[in-house]
């Protein structure tokens, strides 16, 4: 688990995969070296502040010490973390036709993009979100939120 130093807000912290391999070709010696993203794309990524992880899932990056990889191979993907303005690296990546997953606000929720929509998907993680057993009977009791949301894209 991630642990901060110094003075803490009330921000939350936030991390995100891009799969660069389809991971069911990544074993096949014809297909393994194929990259979902042009070389532009991966620059982009790479300049915004995205790091060479062994990380499978955004989860894998927000409940790990050091997700980072430490060398690039071809079974890398590309990670990202930050403690708020998750919506500025959400924006950057629709705005670049990249598909990602991400854990936001401590992993409260889950978004995920698939290059192309014109929107992206948010779901609640609603285990994560309860503090007692009494609060998530409680939240039972009246809970009438939705848990996945249709979020449209910010075009820039």
């Amino acid at each position: 688990m991630k642990t901060r130093h110094g003075f803490v807000s009330n921000s939350s912290s936030s991390s995100f995969l891009v799969l660069l391999k389809d991971i069911f070709f990544i074993f096949n010696d014809e297909e393994s070296d194929k990259l979902l993203w042009t070389d532009e794309q991966i620059k982009a990524m790479l300049d915004y502040g995205f790091f060479y992880t062994y990380a499978r899932s955004a989860v894998e990056i927000e409940f790990s010490e050091n997700p980072k990889a430490k060398k690039k191979d071809r079974y890398c993907n590309l990670g990202y973390s930050i403690m708020c303005n998750q919506e500025d690296v959400i924006n950057f990546l629709t705005n670049n036709n990249i598909s990602f997953e991400a854990v936001c606000h401590y992993g409260h929720e889950s978004v995920f993009y698939e290059s192309g929509k014109d929107y992206y998907v948010e779901i609640d993680n609603v285990g994560l979100r309860q503090n007692s057993i009494e609060q998530a009977y409680e939240k039972a009791d009246k809970d009438n939120t939705q848990i996945i949301r249709k979020i449209p894209l910010k075009k820039e």
